[in-house]
């Protein structure tokens, strides 16, 4: 009796942990799932994941804390691992879209919700910034003028919650491509630490396409540089705009100042433009290293380069000994050109004349020398 009653115990302690293990490996899964999402998202539009914290992924559950992922409905543009939204806007009725939110922490959680738009940093890199922010280049609509969210949502610990986003129909919008972001951030208990609560954040693209796509390539244009001297060589700096509404991926951009004077004071370099937002502008910055500003007129001719093909642009400078930069015309270039042409040319005469006269004195010298020779003297 006393052997089938210790049975029985041993038998309930084992299911009891069997039920905490699969309940403790569903939660797992989950989290697991959530992650893979968000940073799928995230490497499909070359880094729209930003402030996200992807070590938690690896952490036990209770280290995990925010964890969102998009639910990405039927007519995604892009496939379901890419992991944002890709989507058609609405002409006629405004949709919902859906995002899981779950708080994996053991302390309840408010998380805020910010609609973001896309814009472009220094040397093609797309983030993300509220339409209020100083920096913000924002051509109106923009993307966030059609996304409607929650400001936050409350978590419990350990919940799951749906949060719905609105996205506005609207029949008057120019077509183009439109990118917005959705960030989810909370404060959530630090591992080990009492009453101590870290910031995880997470930014789920969103992008809104309406009517037909253009092609931006043709729509790319540079400013007139600037040029800066340092310690460390010459900083050349213009700015690139992009007008057209669309998303450019793997641009880039080659610029090459050609010296009306001589080859040998020219310059090039390649910039790859990893991405570009929708109507943006954003910072060119090159340093040519151990190089030294030289005054004169020069052909800056820059050449963007997109999925096999290329669209060039060229400029005429005037470069001041002191750095400023003007601009300038083909007729100046030329004549800078030409001016140098004639007098490497006047060089090249003189040093020619110089040689032949060198040349000349000398057979002179040898002539005398040798006539001098040939007289045999007599005896009387």
């Amino acid at each position: 009796m006393g052997n089938q009653t210790a049975a029985a115990g041993l038998k309930n302690r084992l299911g009891w942990r069997w039920a905490s293990l699969r309940r403790g490996l569903r939660g797992l899964a989950l989290h697991v799932a959530l992650v893979s999402a968000v940073l799928l998202g995230a490497w499909a539009l070359g880094g729209t994941l930003t402030g996200a914290r992807p070590v938690a992924a690896a952490s036990a559950a209770s280290d995990q804390g925010l964890m969102v992922a998009p639910v990405l409905p039927s007519d995604n543009h892009v496939g379901k691992a890419a992991g944002y939204f890709d989507l058609t806007l609405p002409t006629t009725e405004a949709r919902e879209i859906t995002v899981t939110t779950y708080n994996a922490s053991e302390k309840p959680i408010t998380v805020a919700i910010a609609v973001l738009n896309a814009t472009t940093k220094t040397n093609g890199q797309v983030v993300y910034e509220a339409e209020e922010s100083p920096a913000s280049q924002l051509v109106m609509p923009s993307a966030g003028s059609f996304i409607k969210a929650p400001k936050s949502v409350r978590l419990a610990a350990g919940q799951q919650k749906n949060v719905a986003i609105t996205v506005a129909a609207s029949k008057t919008a120019p077509a183009g491509y439109y990118l917005g972001a959705l960030r989810f951030s909370a404060l959530v208990p630090a591992t080990g630490q009492r009453d101590v609560r870290k910031e995880l954040a997470y930014t789920i693209a969103v992008a809104l396409r309406r009517g037909k796509q253009v092609s931006g390539l043709a729509s790319l244009a540079v400013t007139q540089p600037t040029l800066r001297a340092t310690t460390k060589g010459v900083v050349f700096e213009a700015t690139i705009t992009n007008a057209a509404r669309a998303l450019l991926k793997d641009a880039t951009a080659t610029i090459t100042l050609t010296n009306a004077e001589s080859s040998f004071l020219s310059q090039s370099f390649r910039q790859p433009l990893s991405r570009i937002a929708p109507q943006t502008e954003f910072s060119l910055t090159h340093l040519f290293q151990g190089q030294k500003l030289v005054a004169g007129a020069y052909r800056m001719t820059t050449t963007f380069t997109l999925a096999g093909k290329s669209t060039t642009r060229v400029q005429y400078l005037h470069v001041a000994q002191s750095g400023a930069v003007q601009a300038s015309s083909k007729q100046a270039f030329n004549r800078a050109k030409d001016r140098w042409r004639y007098v490497k040319s006047g060089g090249i005469g003189l040093v020619i004349l110089v040689l032949g006269l060198l040349v000349w004195r000398g057979w002179r010298r040898h002539s005398r020398m040798k006539g001098g020779d040939a007289i045999e003297p007599t005896d009387r």
